[in-house]
């Protein structure tokens, strides 16, 4: 077993999230479908690696995918959202970054502040 966060997470679970991260390498944009999939996860990891592959694609369909992923009940899954927002670089996502800065969890809310930087010009 590996610590991965402040949750014990098994190999098979490790594998997981490797290999989403390995889809955006091996396969670049044929990889989008299986990222958006890989969004809800039961996993968080999962989810997070997910969130995070499908910012480096850069692929404006991913803005609608990411932005849900703001009202995800997990605090980490918003944080990546967030984050991953702001590597996408859409100005579209001011508005719900603006919202996430009002988050429940303060890495959320520091998440949404940089991202909103970013597309900013700030």
């Amino acid at each position: 077993m590996e610590i991965m966060g402040s949750r014990y997470v098994g190999r098979s679970d490790l594998s997981r999230v490797e290999g989403v991260k390995a889809m955006l390498t091996l396969f670049g944009r044929k990889a989008f479908e299986y990222l958006v999939i890989s969004l809800w996860d039961q996993n968080k990891w999962v989810r997070i690696a997910a969130a995070s592959a499908l910012a480096d694609l850069r692929d404006i369909r991913s803005y609608e995918f990411l932005v849900t992923m703001l009202r995800d009940t997990d605090k980490d899954v918003r944080f990546a959202a967030a984050v991953s927002l702001g590597k996408l670089g859409d100005v579209r996502a001011i508005g719900p970054l603006t919202c996430s800065c009002n988050d429940q969890n303060y890495y959320v809310r520091q998440g949404a502040k940089q991202s909103l930087d970013i597309l900013l010009g700030n």
